[in-house]
C-alpha cells in the first residue's frame, strides 16, 4: 500500500471518529441523561421492536 492511500486511510478514520464522537455527545448522552432523570420514558422491548418496524398501537 503507498503512503497516499495510507494517509487517505487515516484521514477518513479520523473523520468517522469525529462523526462518532459528534453523535455520542449530542445525541446519545442527552438521551441517556433524560432516561435517567425520567425512566418513565423507557420503552418496553416489544415497543422498541414495533418502533422499528414501523409498527405501533395507533396504525395497527
Amino acid at each position: 500500500m503507498e503512503q497516499n492511500q495510507i494517509d487517505s486511510l487515516r484521514v477518513a478514520s479520523e473523520a468517522q471518529e469525529r462523526v462518532i464522537e459528534t453523535w455520542l455527545r449530542d445525541e446519545v448522552v442527552p438521551a441517556m441523561e433524560a432516561l435517567i432523570a425520567d425512566p418513565s420514558r423507557a420503552l418496553s422491548i416489544d415497543e422498541a421492536r414495533d418502533r422499528l418496524l414501523g409498527r405501533s398501537k395507533f396504525n395497527a
